[in-house]
């Protein structure tokens, strides 16, 4: 169940009958007691976002502030709220406050998100919710102290906007992270090293943030990470160096890491085997190619590299799962990769485990248009 509540409170009027224009009708509440009732018992997820200009204009403001009715129902039913999505600061929305001051039951909450700066920290409901284990933090959003009894403890699942590891140490339980942005502007002095429980670590990069990972080179220590993600979004402007992982997160746990992941990041072939060469315990290997039209040579998706797989031994001999998405395609790809499964599996007959070139190539199109 979902519940949208935008700030300021949006009243659709029908322009063709003026009669209707100038009658102030208290829908927003009355819609939210409505839904509450006929939802029963069901979690609820609780969105609130301030509405732009261009939705404030569409209709006029009711000349009744209807804010305490609604936040006065939400706050009846907080028992049952399961996701709360914050994408408002209190500047923007100066009742936001009184939705969590003195709230006490909120014992099904399992996730907050906070797009904007909000410090959830000070709200003693947050500090009581026993299941809540999920943050997204908005950028800039520095916690408490680790003194403070916000349950650090219990987060397991941490998103922030920003290439923070110093955040992370805040929280002892910490399993599975997502970072994008840039990174903090404390993180660019010097500041003691940090360990970390990490197991999934995600990290979104652009052409400008990727040339920052070196900054983390024995400053942070992650002695449980399994799973590794870089994702990179934006336009391409040099190609990802194999000197910004070699010598820091892979490097140093290469005997650790089991599923490696490179989504659309821009790496010439031989800085991506060099990368993968120490990763002789990895089980898993992702690699999709740039959109298509990235420079060719950025796109690690060769015949090199499929040669390599298919003919040398000590080059990720535990790898039992390949997930390749390429972008090229002539009559002698399709035999290269039969013969590197042959040589991999063991196998020599089995189904073809790829789609015929013109379907997957309409599906890439259709991935393009859609990512434009």
């Amino acid at each position: 169940s979902f519940i949208f509540v935008p700030v300021r409170y949006l009243i659709l009027r029908d322009e063709c009958c003026i009669e209707h224009r100038d009658v102030d009708i208290t829908i927003p509440p009355a819609l939210i007691d409505i839904y509450l009732q006929r939802s029963k018992d069901y979690a609820l997820s609780l969105f609130l976002f301030r509405m732009h200009d261009e939705m404030r204009r569409k209709g006029p403001r009711p000349t009744e502030d209807q804010t305490p009715d609604a936040i006065a129902l939400l706050r009846t039913n907080a028992r049952r709220w399961r996701e709360l999505y914050i994408s408002s600061v209190p500047s923007e929305f100066k009742d936001l406050p009184k939705l969590f001051t003195g709230l006490r039951n909120l014992d099904s909450l399992e996730r907050v998100t906070c797009v904007k700066p909000f410090d959830m920290w000070k709200f003693r409901v947050f500090t009581t919710a026993p299941n809540l284990h999920w943050l997204d933090l908005g950028e800039y959003v520095r916690p408490g102290s680790i003194s403070s009894p916000f349950p650090y403890a219990q987060i397991r699942h941490l998103i922030l906007r920003s290439l923070d590891f110093q955040s992370t140490s805040l929280f002892p339980n910490i399993t599975n992270v997502t970072m994008y942005g840039t990174p903090p502007q404390h993180f660019l002095v010097p500041s003691p090293a940090l360990t970390s429980n990490l197991v999934l670590l995600t990290i979104c990069l652009t052409y400008f943030t990727q040339e920052h990972l070196p900054l983390y080179r024995g400053n942070v220590s992650l002695p449980r990470l399994r799973d590794l993600i870089i994702v990179y979004v934006g336009p391409v402007r040099n190609s990802f160096k194999v000197q910004y992982l070699t010598q820091d997160l892979i490097a140093v746990f290469s005997h650790r890491i089991q599923h490696l992941t490179l989504w659309q990041v821009p790496i010439c072939v031989k800085d991506l085997i060099t990368i993968l060469e120490p990763l002789v315990e990895l089980r898993h290997l992702g690699v999709h190619d740039p959109l298509p039209f990235v420079y060719m040579p950025y796109r690690p998706i060769s015949h090199e590299l499929i040669q390599r797989l298919a003919t040398d031994p000590l080059f990720l001999p535990h790898v039992n799962s390949l997930d390749l998405v390429w972008q090229w395609h002539d009559v002698d790809s399709e035999g290269m990769i039969m013969d590197m499964l042959r040589y991999r599996t063991g196998n020599t007959r089995f189904a073809k485990p790829y789609v015929p070139p013109s379907y997957l190539n309409s599906l890439i199109e259709q991935m393009r248009r859609w990512v434009v």
